[in-house]
């Protein structure tokens, strides 16, 4: 996943109205990059009699990936009355999407991965992804991460009236 990906995602900066193409044709070559590399990393892993950590481990990667494509796609697809999550009427307009969406179930469902594992794998991804990217984000976005270390003391409104006069 590339820095901006990840800055754009992390941040929560929604994808405005005039960047939307620009952004689904960025997501979509990602997608089919995606979804390419599930499906080999599911391919490989089921013609094994035996499979070896290595390729679990590869379809284990391609999986948080893809996840984590779906997740920015929520950018260009919101639903807005769920924040971070895809307007599904609007996605599954969207071929490449729903595409990704149904390999990556089928990939959480043969790794035997529940909802709630899928949750806890995710949350420690994000925060990862986070981490890394967060001197990137800091110097694009300055007030990211950065909490007043004091605030000032407002004065009372009456104060501040019998101040004035």
């Amino acid at each position: 996943m590339g820095v901006l990906g990840c800055i754009i995602f992390v941040t929560g900066v929604h994808v405005a109205a005039g960047e939307r193409m620009s952004w689904l044709r960025i997501l979509e070559a990602e997608e089919r990059d995606r979804l390419e590399s599930l499906r080999a990393s599911m391919d490989a892993l089921k013609t094994e009699s035996t499979p070896t950590s290595v390729r679990v481990n590869a379809l284990l990667v391609s999986a948080l990936q893809a996840q984590i494509t779906l997740m920015k796609i929520s950018r260009v697809f919101p639903d807005h009355a769920v924040s971070r999550r895809v307007d599904p009427t609007r996605a599954l307009r969207h071929g490449a999407t729903v595409a990704l969406a149904s390999e990556l179930r089928r990939c959480w469902d043969f790794l035997g991965v529940t909802e709630r594992t899928l949750k806890g794998l995710l949350w420690l991804s994000l925060n990862a992804i986070s981490r890394q990217t967060l001197p990137d984000r800091q110097e694009l976005f300055p007030d990211i991460g950065r909490k007043p270390r004091h605030k000032e003391p407002q004065p009372k409104p009456e104060e501040a009236l019998v101040a004035e006069g």
